[in-house]
């Protein structure tokens, strides 16, 4: 069984379609990271997959389970972290995370020690009992962490999980990720829009561009599909131009984002790999740019 499913998903907000026709499969066992820049459908994708908001159209499901028909079943199986759900200011981090563990059904001596081994695990148990309205923002962020995994979840729904967190605080966060799926029993579907983050922990992408599919397969398959084409301002052909999927001119040359299949027509030039933020950054943009 699949951890994901979405067949022909689409969202539609009056006149807007924020989701079109999405379908993706996410395996089991792995980290699946849903990039895009902002506004390109991730947020709606994952409230679509958690059943905080139903499809138009279409169908998704995790594990078996269909969101839009059964979230209840939903939640018993995933573990879901939005940037728009906040923990309670007023409460400390423990009392949070008890009230979250016994909301999801637990007893309160199971619920004690899920929460104590979460704190422990992710360096949060020094401030069990401060207020959580002094958390740093990397405090809140594995605060929200810790109740996403609190009652054991086979899949973890995660909303742009490291933004607005420094950098050590973005590795921290990203290796309990690559420690949760270790077993080969557990998935991770993670929106982001920091290509660093896709190049540190993610075995799978799905590209989305203003709510539309552009790509979803292997992190290998995504990268190695592309290569950098750079020359002088003469070499830039009418061929290239109409081939490239996105050209940046120079005063003194320039540099186009090829199709790998395409290198082989411009081996005269200097053929380098692309780096998966060279492949957001040249196809999220509508003709040549100028630097």
């Amino acid at each position: 069984m699949e951890a994901v499913t979405a067949v022909q998903l689409t969202k539609t907000y009056g006149e807007v379609q924020a989701v079109r026709d999405l379908t993706l499969h996410v395996p089991q066992g792995g980290v699946f990271g849903l990039l895009g820049a902002q506004g390109a459908g991730k947020t709606t994708v994952i409230h679509m997959l958690c059943g905080l908001t139903k499809p138009t159209s279409g169908e998704c499901s995790v594990l078996g389970c269909s969101p839009a028909k059964d979230p209840a079943a939903v939640h018993a199986v995933c573990g879901v972290m939005l940037a728009s759900a906040r923990p309670y200011a007023h409460m400390t981090g423990q009392q949070n995370l008890l009230f979250f563990a016994q909301a999801a059904g637990m007893a309160e001596k199971a619920a004690e020690r899920r929460v104590s081994e979460l704190m422990k695990d992710l360096e949060l148990w020094d401030e069990r009992e401060r207020p959580v309205s002094e958390y740093s923002t990397g405090m809140l962020q594995k605060l929200s962490l810790a109740r996403a995994l609190v009652n054991y979840p086979s899949v973890l729904l995660l909303d742009e999980p490291t933004s607005g967190l420094d950098p050590v605080s973005r590795d921290e966060l990203l290796s309990i990720l690559a420690a949760y799926i270790e077993d080969g029993e557990h998935s991770v579907l993670f929106s982001t829009h920091i290509t660093e983050d896709l190049e540190r922990a993610a075995d799978y992408i799905t590209y989305l561009r203003y709510g539309e599919l552009v790509f979803s397969g292997s992190k290998e398959e995504f990268v190695n599909g592309f290569r950098m084409a750079k020359g002088g301002r003469e070499e830039l052909t009418p061929e290239l131009r109409s081939r490239a999927a996105g050209i940046r001119t120079f005063s003194t040359g320039f540099e186009a984002l090829i199709r790998a299949q395409d290198a082989a027509a411009f081996s005269h030039l200097e053929i380098e790999p692309a780096s998966i933020d060279e492949i957001v950054v040249f196809t999220s943009k509508e003709g040549e740019t100028h630097a």
